[in-house]
């Protein structure tokens, strides 16, 4: 099986789920898409060297579409090639960002894959620091695979002034999770399930 992790930047993937795809990595062959490369932000090329870092941490695959960052659209072009992408890798679980969001290019990404991902067993939404009104009921116990989130979210030099990529922030969160499923001492990542097809 292929999961496929689609972000909107660079580092979006990383925050959302990236404990989960460390753990899944162990048994399925991970992709990661990124719709653009993360400009208004930093040094295309350092940002794609950054995510490129993490995602071979971890054995993954990665792709870059390079759309152009704040100005990402849902339109025939950006659904196009993503379909083309998960044709390609035969993806059967996709993670992507939760459509309730304050930045564009999240919300746009969200519209791209759900449009691209017809016949996709799985789909799984994911929370980002701009995201509101988050209503996870999928939890995965990343326990195992904190310390990987963490050392991939360190990776991204280039946005080390970002609050949000504080790891005792990062790591809050997920034992706030675990408190919430009564399981404390544990780590989790949450997610929206969109679609799951058994």
């Amino acid at each position: 099986m292929v999961v496929l992790a689609v972000g909107p930047h660079p580092d979006d993937v990383e925050i959302g789920c990236f404990g989960t795809l460390a753990r899944l990595s162990a048994h399925e062959r991970i992709v990661i898409a990124v719709m653009t490369s993360g400009e208004v932000r930093g040094d295309t090329e350092e940002r794609e060297r950054e995510a490129r870092e993490c995602a071979e941490s971890i054995g993954a695959t990665i792709e870059f579409l390079k759309f152009r960052d704040g100005s990402l659209t849902q339109d025939a072009e950006s659904v196009g090639r993503l379909r083309a992408l998960l044709k390609q890798h035969q993806a059967s679980t996709v993670f992507c960002p939760y459509p309730s969001d304050s930045h564009q290019d999240h919300v746009a990404t969200h519209g791209i894959v759900i449009a691209s991902a017809a016949h996709t067993q799985e789909i799984l939404l994911y929370e980002t620091p701009s995201t509101f009104g988050f209503r996870p009921d999928v939890f995965y116990d990343i326990s195992a695979t904190l310390p990987a989130k963490l050392r991939a979210l360190a990776t991204f030099r280039s946005q080390s002034d970002r609050p949000y990529l504080d790891p005792a922030l990062v790591e809050a969160q997920a034992r706030y999770f675990a408190l919430r499923l009564h399981q404390p001492g544990k780590a989790f990542e949450a997610y929206a399930l969109f679609r799951a097809v058994r």
